[in-house]
């Protein structure tokens, strides 16, 4: 046990570099020698939108953001007092490029980002209430959840990477993340309950929050976790010190098959 435990621990450090490592690749910018890379910009403007979307006050509109990308990576954070409702950044190299194509109806938006290769930064106003989906072959997928922003679900699935999720004074209602091999990483401070659905083949979840208000189910074959703070009260539930008490909190159920999990910070 001890073994399995300590090979758990090996494969997060591994799985933090991963996620480092395409962090940095995720927002990566031209510099002005490099001949083989072009830089896009797309932008909505809010005046562009259809009359009932851009001005219902009974409720907040919905957006949809769809991401399909081979290779590359995603950054995604919001804006505060803006008349975009999105702004699009992708580094493509000669051979390659990044398509967006909308489609609006009376309630909502649809957002399509398609890429082959490409490092995509999208800035997103935080007017409005997101559902985000994300398909990468291999990269990297990070969000920053500032500026009060509002995000009922975010679905994830990436063959080979890293996936980042900071929480820093937005919300996220529901995280569904599927990784092949690498690592979730999950900072800051969630505002209200969120609940995180993990499937990791190879690698692991490592927590960087600023309490232990986690609840965290997990099932692993073969590893182990590094409870921390983190209180084993059933067979595969470890729950934070400060769970219960808090307003804020996460609620994980987490299936490795080869990996680990990690709460303290290193």
């Amino acid at each position: 046990m001890e073994g399995s435990k300590i090979l758990g621990i090996i494969i997060i450090i591994a799985l933090i570099l991963s996620v480092a490592v395409v962090g940095y690749n995720s927002v990566t910018k031209v510099t002005e020698n490099d001949e083989k890379i072009s830089q896009t910009t797309e932008i909505l403007d809010e005046s562009d939108l259809n009359e009932t979307l851009s001005q219902s006050e009974n409720t907040t509109p919905t957006v949809n953001l769809n991401i399909n990308q081979k290779l590359g990576g995603v950054h995604i954070e919001f804006a505060d007092n803006v008349s975009t409702v999105y702004n699009i950044t992708s580094n493509n190299d000669q051979n390659n490029t990044t398509e967006v194509t909308t489609n609006q109806s009376e309630d909502h938006l649809d957002i399509n980002v398609e890429s082959e290769k490409s490092d995509n930064t999208i800035i997103l106003s935080n007017k409005y209430n997101y559902n985000i989906t994300c398909n990468m072959v291999s990269g990297g997928f990070d969000v920053d959840l500032n500026n009060n922003s509002n995000v009922d679900e975010i679905n994830v699935n990436v063959t080979a990477g890293g996936v980042n999720i900071n929480f820093n004074g937005g919300k996220l209602n529901t995280l569904n993340s599927m990784i092949t091999t690498g690592g979730l990483n999950i900072k800051g401070m969630p505002t209200g309950e969120t609940v995180v659905n993990s499937e990791i083949e190879v690698g692991g979840l490592n927590l960087q929050i600023d309490q232990a208000i986690a609840d965290i189910f997990s099932d692993i074959e073969v590893g182990g976790i590094n409870p921390g703070d983190y209180q084993h009260t059933g067979t595969n539930e470890y729950k934070g010190n400060a769970f219960d008490s808090s307003e804020n909190k996460l609620i994980i159920h987490n299936s490795i098959r080869l990996g680990g999990v990690n709460t303290q910070s290193f």
